[in-house]
């Protein structure tokens, strides 16, 4: 997949960020981000998220990941779940030398982890999928963010973090690729609820920053009150409203309506 320059009638053709997921199930979460700028010059690669892979089916893919984790300038973690940090340790083994950056809540679950998990893989006789030096390098590595913080990944490139209301600590980032007064902005949820005994997830406005937002999305498909069953279903509604909408020439009307029900 690649976004391009949403600004600008006239934006550049080759100013554009290819995208890819390493996961089509609800684990082994990993989104990469690879910049393609005009002038030639390589930008940072980043990686959002390095889950690992939970149902047996795909739990044969915790090795494989979809870049070159030497390539890779910084790792971004939404949550401290597994399924969304848990071959952190296995980058590190793959060549990763970079930073992960988390908020304060999520980087002390990654560093408790990192070890423990080691040691009960070597316990239990099973595989492993890195060695206790690249632990400890995880652990060096972790840097805790603070909501709201800008990261400036280079000159061109820069991260802040906003709330979400998935679990403790968890958080969504805004990153905006720049190429002189072209913009690319990407908004990376990971698993997020609207709002929760938490709080209120915070999703940043277009009109603030005064251009369009790329939404890559995950959702917790299963709740006591909405099993995964139901999901499909969900899923075929939002489709049929989405095409009634297109199709309808009063379409700021029904997304006007839509918001406020949300509300």
């Amino acid at each position: 997949m690649g976004v391009k320059n949403m600004g600008k009638k006239n934006a550049l053709k080759n100013f554009w960020v290819r995208l890819e997921s390493a996961s089509s199930t609800v684990t082994g979460s990993l989104i990469y981000l690879k910049p393609n700028f005009p002038n030639g010059k390589k930008e940072p690669e980043l990686v959002f998220d390095c889950g690992t892979f939970l149902d047996s089916e795909n739990k044969k893919y915790n090795k494989d990941f979809p870049c070159k984790p030497a390539n890779i300038h910084a790792v971004f973690i939404t949550h401290e779940h597994v399924d969304h940090m848990g071959r952190l340790a296995g980058f590190y083994n793959q060549g990763y030398k970079g930073k992960v950056f988390a908020s304060e809540y999520a980087v002390q679950v990654i560093k408790s982890e990192a070890i423990k998990n080691y040691f009960f893989t070597m316990k239990n006789n099973e595989e492993p999928k890195h060695e206790e030096k690249d632990a400890i390098s995880l652990i060096n590595g972790c840097v805790p963010i603070k909501i709201g913080e800008i990261i400036n990944i280079d000159d061109n490139v820069e991260m802040v973090a906003y709330n979400n209301a998935h679990t403790k600590g968890a958080v969504m980032y805004l990153i905006t690729f720049k190429y002189e007064e072209h913009k690319i902005r990407i908004l990376i949820t990971g698993d997020y609820k609207k709002r929760s005994i938490l709080g209120k997830s915070y999703f940043p406005s277009s009109k603030k920053y005064k251009g369009k937002i790329t939404i890559v999305t995950e959702a917790t498909n299963g709740t006591k009150k909405k099993p995964v069953a139901h999901f499909k279903k969900d899923l075929e509604k939002s489709m049929e409203i989405a095409n009634k909408i297109m199709k309808s020439e009063n379409k700021d009307e029904i997304i006007k309506n839509l918001k406020n029900n949300l509300n």
